[in-house]
């Protein structure tokens, strides 16, 4: 079946005011429409070598890429009392969505297709002639504004598709995209979200105690590659992991330890105990680069490491500060990052952990996640079924709703496409009987709401609890627990 042709007829206007963010409402523009666009990809210069064939000729052997431009376009609106282009003083979000079947007005189910505008800016504002003179100067008047935007994104209706139904054996505690795009220059071809890891408990000490598990793919979830983590026991399980540079990391709870492996030889584990204390177990990782790695744990701990095989060099809190156990962290950069726990506890550290500082919290359940937008605006999940955001660096909190499951289970994870500051976003839930669900965002959680967005459901499950995004605002992939509370599940939504 061939895609469908999209004419402007099928397009409609949607923006939100002051930017992508979740106190901001994507808005329909009725009166508005939007004109031509063009996202400069940079361009080719020639590099020559004299020809080994010819006298006087010269043979292209290389070309220069220049570096791509901004996406413009334009937003054309009938002159009324309300006038974005004109009163808009800030950067915004701007999306034209496409449709054949749908309601316009229906933000969630609505469209087909998505072309979005991050952070757009008004650059140029022009009108039509404004006043008549004589009968047959009557017209409408019409206003335009030049628009640039950080990012032109295409967004598409996604399914869900369970994976590796035969090679996971134990639940997925927690899975990652890590892929980069590449043409194929050396040797490697992928879109950027190709790579996923993900790790499995093992069976525990009873026969036959097998261990646990890594997990990779190269192609986006369809195909499975397993190696037992054999520096762990048989009754030890992971808790998160992640690739920094070329190494694979695992952290785990149980052996209070981190587990290293090469991306070249992801069978081959050693064991990093330096610098671990018992009171301060580890439970999740964030890297920003090879050289800026933090671990949050048990009994309040936050350790920092700067080489991997070098283990913790620095114990950036030791449970005096703050002593519930830490679940989950997200850093932003070098500098910024936040970390939740038990109790609802919340720290940040503007400074790369040279100082954490306890910040107000939303709730007093445990947080399972958090997400770091921008310096200022973060997302907190709750293990009671609850969803918070800031916008102003946890001096006040909002509570997201997003529909009937809201309370009724646990949020268990969530992660944005590309950048912290995108627009698109996925989020994993449970109900009250731990089934798991997948929901999505379009607007940076001003809404959410449940796929796929296609016919079907999601595939049976006993929780969907860690979630990785792709950088295309097209993937998510996320595990958890099979209905027969013993084995794992992959489901991939694309």
């Amino acid at each position: 079946m061939s895609s469908p042709a999209y004419q402007t007829g099928h397009g409609r206007v949607y923006l939100q005011r002051s930017g992508a963010g979740p106190g901001n409402p994507l808005e329909y523009q009725g009166r508005a429409r939007m004109g031509t666009f063009t996202v400069p990809k940079g361009d080719v210069t020639a590099v020559y070598a004299p020809s080994a064939k010819q006298y006087d000729r010269f043979d292209v052997v290389d070309e220069i890429r220049g570096e791509e431009g901004l996406p413009t376009t334009s937003i054309i609106a009938r002159l009324s009392t309300d006038n974005p282009i004109l009163t808009e003083h800030c950067s915004f979000h701007l999306q034209a969505r496409y449709g054949k079947c749908g309601n316009p007005l229906d933000v969630e189910g609505g469209w087909e297709l998505i072309l979005g505008y991050e952070h757009a800016t008004v650059t140029n504002i022009s009108g039509e002639q404004q006043t008549a003179i004589q009968p047959e100067d009557r017209a409408v008047v019409l206003i335009t504004g030049d628009v640039t935007a950080r990012k032109l994104w295409e967004i598409q209706r996604l399914s869900l598709t369970e994976v590796a139904k035969t090679n996971i054996t134990g639940e997925v505690v927690d899975i990652e995209v890590s892929d980069y795009i590449s043409c194929g220059d050396c040797g490697y071809i992928s879109d950027g979200e190709q790579r996923v890891f993900a790790v499995a408990k093992g069976s525990g000490a009873g026969s036959p105690g097998l261990s646990s598990e890594l997990l990779i793919s190269s192609d986006g979830g369809s195909t499975w590659s397993e190696y037992d983590i054999d520096t762990l026991a048989v009754a030890e399980n992971p808790s998160a992991v992640t690739l920094i540079g070329t190494t694979i990391v695992v952290v785990s709870q149980d052996s209070i330890s981190m587990h290293l492996a090469s991306l070249s030889t992801p069978g081959t584990w050693s064991e990093v105990t330096t610098g671990f204390v018992a009171g301060g177990a580890p439970n999740d990782i964030s890297s920003v680069d090879s050289a800026h790695t933090w671990i949050v744990g048990q009994g309040g701990y936050i350790y920092f490491i700067e080489n991997l095989a070098d283990g913790v060099e620095t114990v950036q809190a030791d449970g005096s500060a703050f002593s519930d156990n830490l679940t989950c962290v997200h850093a932003l950069s070098q500098n910024y990052l936040i970390a939740g726990g038990e109790n609802g506890l919340l720290v940040r550290t503007t400074n790369g952990g040279s100082t954490w500082s306890e910040m107000t919290s939303p709730t007093v359940a445990t947080i399972n996640c958090v997400w770091m937008r921008d310096e200022y605006s973060w997302f907190v999940g709750t293990s009671n079924g609850r969803l918070y955001f800031t916008t102003d660096g946890g001096t006040t909190w909002t509570e997201k709703n997003f529909g009937s499951l809201t309370g009724k289970g646990e949020v268990f994870d969530l992660g944005f496409a590309d950048s912290p500051d995108s627009p698109y976003g996925f989020m994993v839930i449970s109900d009250a009987s731990d089934n798991g669900y997948i929901f999505r965002t379009l607007d940076c959680g001003a809404s959410w709401y449940q796929l796929p967005d296609y016919e079907g459901s999601t595939p049976s499950n006993h929780g969907l609890k860690c979630l990785s995004v792709g950088i295309s605002g097209n993937f998510a992939i996320t595990g958890g627990l099979a209905t027969d509370d013993t084995d794992g599940i992959v489901v991939v939504a694309e």
